[in-house]
């Protein structure tokens, strides 16, 4: 599970990427848009807060397909709709990119592969039942 918090105190944000991209803000389900925002959203939050440049967005946002000729207005359009929906978190532009600032992110993600890593940790020192707690815990 991903908690975005900008600042302790404000509304915090949940984003579940493994399966079907769900977001929910102050425990309320939250829609951004069709399939080109959902992965524009997703690469910014993947980025885990460092700055994706417009041109790997714009391969994100059009993943297999040809991009069209309006493609960095296009990208831009996106950016805003995707600012107004999340209203706690902060899509900024640097550079000739954007990334998301949303404070401290933990992905589903990146949490998996947490748990994986002390359960292999588990097996590998003989604590075999610990180590299958912690795989279940990983898949679920």
């Amino acid at each position: 599970m991903t908690e975005l918090r900008a600042a302790p105190g404000d509304v915090a944000m949940v984003v579940r990427m493994l399966g079907p991209l769900e977001i929910e803000v102050d425990g309320e389900p939250v829609s951004i848009g069709g399939p080109r925002i959902r992965r524009l959203f997703a690469s910014l939050v993947l980025a885990d807060g460092s700055v994706r440049s417009v041109d790997s967005l714009i391969d994100a946002v059009w993943a297999g397909e040809v991009a069209p000729d309006g493609a960095r207005r296009t990208l831009m359009s996106y950016v805003s709709r995707l600012r107004s929906a999340l209203e706690v978190a902060n899509v900024e532009q640097i550079a000739h990119g954007y990334r998301l600032d949303g404070g401290g992110v933990s992905t589903d993600v990146a949490d998996f592969e947490r748990l994986v890593a002390e359960a292999q940790l588990s097996r590998r020192a003989g604590n075999h039942v610990h180590a299958a707690a912690l795989y279940a815990e990983a898949l679920r």
